[in-house]
């Protein structure tokens, strides 16, 4: 689903939080990890009982 620019468009991070090239590049990176099945090593080493999601609350040092 996050190879299409429809889909894309209606979630924030994507909308608002990264810049277009980072997009491009993370797309081509998970086109190419789908192609070669190597999304399934990607999904073993972030697996997570926690969800889909994880809401992290971050303060930086000042």
């Amino acid at each position: 689903m996050y190879l299409d620019e429809n889909v894309r468009s209606g979630i924030s991070t994507f909308a608002n939080l990264a810049s277009k090239e980072e997009v491009e590049d993370g797309c081509k990176q998970l086109k190419r990890d789908l192609e070669t099945n190597e999304i399934d090593n990607v999904l073993k080493r972030y697996k997570s009982d926690l969800g889909d999601y994880v809401f992290v609350i971050a303060e930086k040092k000042k």
